[in-house]
């Protein structure tokens, strides 16, 4: 992620006119996210082509450490199909 913030202070040379993502994504958000509200979340997939979106009611921004085993189990289910 840190990559992607120095990417975004980035002047672009050429402008895109393609804001869709095209890859199939899963984004797992945190309603408990104090720094990202999860109308974020809602308009970050709605640029997705092949998008879920799966929000963890009792995570925060960590959901990785909030609700492990779940993530985990996502994952490996999304990287299998």
């Amino acid at each position: 992620m840190i990559n992607w913030y120095r990417a975004v202070l980035r002047e672009r040379s050429v402008r895109q006119t393609d804001n869709r993502v095209h890859v199939p994504v899963l984004i797992l958000w945190g309603k408990l996210d104090i720094a990202l509200g999860a109308e974020m979340a809602q308009r970050s997939i709605a640029l997705c082509d092949d998008g879920r979106l799966v929000f963890f009611e009792n995570s925060s921004h960590w959901v990785q450490h909030d609700d492990a085993d779940e993530v985990n189990r996502l994952m490996i289910a999304f990287f299998n199909n």
